[in-house]
């Protein structure tokens, strides 16, 4: 064996062995997740669970006996997945409703046959979202990172809100990411259209922007609603195996990535299931989650005059009516 062989094999066993290594600590790192509520007579409205983290949180959902409304924007992919759930849990229970979160319009429908149909809401989890779709409008005008991800949750919330406080105990579950921490926001650049975004960098920050804005949602919403018994928190579901990057740059790197070091969906969906189900959470509202525990809020969300901003911003951009408004 000559020394260049014996200098390529030793490279790459050590970078096998790091691999390893790397995996092993990340997986010894997740919290087993310990919760045993059944929620037999509760009300869950998930959005964006046909796949990846909202699938595997409905399943968990419907096999404690929920009643489980999945929002999805594919109805064929929304009966492909509402029939496997009902298949593995036994919970005929399970159903779906077309929600596309790029239309205002979809949203307002959705929500209106919510509200005709179902006498009260216990969950809310506002799951769904897009990631490396670069610079589009949606038919709102809006930038269509920013609605789906966060506007379209926003006056989702607002709509259901009466449902909401008809549950006992009613939970709001917002998924936002670790990649709030390096947002650049103000209310000028918050709907922002560019031509000249950039490929990678221009659409992380646009998705790092709208994370963050779901966690100022949180924190006001929370304030607001103290004394109605519903608590609202807020999630990093980790770095998760999902598609919702399937459209930016460098996908395939991305994803060989994404299989030797993220979460599985399973994994990534414990602290959403956490929030949903554990008794702890009863009284704590307002606060920050990763790996089923509580973390102090990213230093880009402590700024109360910005999150106010976003607040007042939000209302403006999806129209919401005065009797929608929440005070």
């Amino acid at each position: 064996m000559n020394c260049f062989m014996f200098y390529t094999i030793s490279f790459i066993i050590t970078i096998i062995f790091i691999t390893v290594v790397l995996k092993l600590y990340f997986k010894l790192r997740i919290k087993p997740l310990k919760t045993y509520t059944c929620l037999i007579g509760k009300t869950v409205i998930i959005t964006g669970a046909n796949t990846g983290i909202g699938y595997v949180t409905a399943i968990d959902l419907a096999q404690r006996g929920a009643k489980v409304i999945l929002g999805c924007r594919n109805e064929e992919k929304a009966q492909e997945a509402v029939k496997n759930i009902i298949k593995q849990t036994k919970n005929e229970n399970v159903s779906y409703k077309i929600l596309d979160l790029k239309s205002f319009q979809s949203v307002r429908e959705f929500a209106k046959e919510i509200n005709k149909n179902e006498d009260k809401i216990d969950i809310l989890i506002n799951n769904a979202g897009v990631g490396g779709v670069g610079n589009k409008l949606t038919e709102d005008g809006n930038q269509m990172t920013l609605q789906v991800n966060y506007l379209s949750h926003f006056l989702l919330t607002h709509l259901l809100i009466d449902k909401l406080k008809n549950g006992d105990k009613s939970r709001i579950i917002n998924v936002s990411s670790v990649m709030a921490r390096y947002a650049n926001i103000n209310v000028k650049n918050l709907n922002e259209y560019s031509a000249n975004l950039h490929p990678v960098l221009g659409r992380l920050r646009l998705y790092a922007n709208s994370k963050l804005c779901q966690i100022y949602f949180t924190i006001i919403l929370a304030e607001k609603l103290k004394g109605t018994g519903i608590c609202v928190n807020v999630l990093h579901p980790g770095s998760v195996q999902t598609n919702i990057f399937r459209k930016i740059p460098y996908e395939i790197f991305v994803n060989i990535i994404s299989r030797i070091f993220f979460k599985t969906p399973e994994e990534g969906a414990r602290t959403s299931i956490f929030l949903a189900t554990s008794k702890l959470i009863d009284y704590i509202s307002g606060k920050l989650f990763d790996n089923c525990s509580q973390i102090e809020f990213y230093k880009s969300a402590r700024d109360k005059i910005l999150g106010a901003e976003i607040w007042n911003k939000s209302e403006e951009l999806v129209s919401l009516e005065q009797d929608e408004k929440i005070f």
